[in-house]
């Protein structure tokens, strides 16, 4: 079992809310934050761990978690990594493993965000927001998890726009932040990009000079080329992300039909009386999506629209399907051919769970074969 899936299995702790947080630091028989550093240099020793320890030192990080609030613990141990020496007690640190640990806890404290969005939508700073999710990113880099950090980046984006256009009084924070999030994510792709660039070159000089690379130094073992982990093309297509889904935003605040349907509720009998018109909200928003939004989103909308289409028996709902089944067939083959694999496989599933309901066998089966090879 890998480092960072016991670190989750461990540290689940439910997040507080900011008030919560600064009670908690009053009481006496609360954990001392200060702590951190001291459990971080025994995690990230260069040795083998024995199970007691580590599980007593996670446990000890779930209770400052649980009292000072997980976003906050995030921030302390990504500060605190880059003020750690480069060895303890002799010992080397594998910072790596540190960063990828406050990469877990941004990424709970970012979905814990979004639930707030819903329920206390007051409570949460765009601000604040985008400059968590640029230092989550900022840890998968360091973590030699960059690829991971875009894939996690995009579902942000894609989620964050889904609830946009969803039956919600909070769709234009959701459009806010999706906006914000897709700029921030380009413009850290460009920022990492150059600094591969720098780092790269670094090593190249010392190897021309007969030094031997810095480990800490290098992001990839077994390459010296930034292209080969954030090509330009990787680039491109983040910055296509980040115009389609501010067009979106400006497109969705203009839309003329509001929704009146949940989601995951379309074909629920108490909203039946509704269908109708979210229908027309539904259509009204594919069209607006199909010129100006991101593929996957016009996709998703095109998926519960023939959902909605094909309770109320309108002939439109197989060609949506269809519509959208090839979207995410297509989004699956580019971000492939970007070595985003975890994503595009995603893709290749919604597209194949379509096709098994509404293709012929030959579409079922290409979309099977590129699933199983990506």
């Amino acid at each position: 079992m890998t480092f960072i899936k016991r670190i989750t299995q461990v540290l689940t702790p439910p997040p507080k809310s900011k008030k919560k947080s600064q009670r908690h630091a009053q009481d006496p028989n609360a954990p001392a934050a200060s702590n951190i550093t001291p459990l971080l240099m025994e995690l990230l020793q260069d040795r083998p761990i024995p199970p007691n320890e580590l599980k007593n030192n996670l446990a000890e990080l779930k209770k400052i978690a649980s009292h000072y609030g997980i976003a906050w613990t995030a921030t302390d141990i990504h500060d605190s990594i880059q003020r750690l020496p480069e060895t303890f007690n002799d010992v080397p640190l594998k910072k790596t493993r540190g960063y990828e640990l406050a990469a877990d806890f941004y990424r709970q404290a970012i979905r814990h965000t979004i639930q707030m969005i819903a329920q206390e939508p007051d409570s949460v700073k765009v601000a604040d927001f985008t400059i968590m999710m640029g230092n989550f990113l900022d840890c998968e880099f360091h973590a030699n998890k960059i690829t991971t950090g875009i894939e996690t980046y995009i579902r942000l984006v894609d989620t964050l726009s889904l609830k946009a256009c969803d039956y919600t009084p909070q769709h234009a924070i959701f459009l806010q932040v999706a906006e914000k999030i897709a700029a921030k994510g380009h413009q850290w792709s460009i920022e990492s990009r150059e600094r591969l660039d720098r780092q790269y070159s670094r090593i190249r000089k010392r190897s021309e000079s007969t030094e031997e690379a810095d480990s800490e130094d290098a992001v990839s073992p077994d390459t010296g080329r930034a292209d080969d982990v954030i090509s330009h093309a990787m680039i491109e297509y983040l910055e296509a992300l980040s115009v389609q889904t501010g067009r979106m935003a400006k497109s969705k605040q203009q839309q003329r039909i509001s929704p009146s349907i949940p989601l995951e509720h379309l074909l629920s009998p108490e909203f039946e009386a509704k269908r109708e018109s979210q229908a027309q909200y539904l259509k009204e928003l594919a069209d607006l999506i199909n010129t100006t939004g991101p593929a996957v989103i016009h996709a998703s909308v095109l998926q519960y629209l023939g959902v909605l289409h094909h309770g109320l028996g309108a002939d439109t709902a197989l060609t949506e399907f269809k519509t959208a089944m090839q979207i995410f067939e297509q989004q699956g083959e580019l971000e492939a051919k970007l070595g985003l694999a975890t994503l595009s496989k995603e893709r290749y599933q919604r597209s194949l769970t379509i096709a098994q309901t509404i293709a012929s066998k030959e579409d079922v089966g290409r979309i099977q074969d590129r699933l199983t090879l990506s």
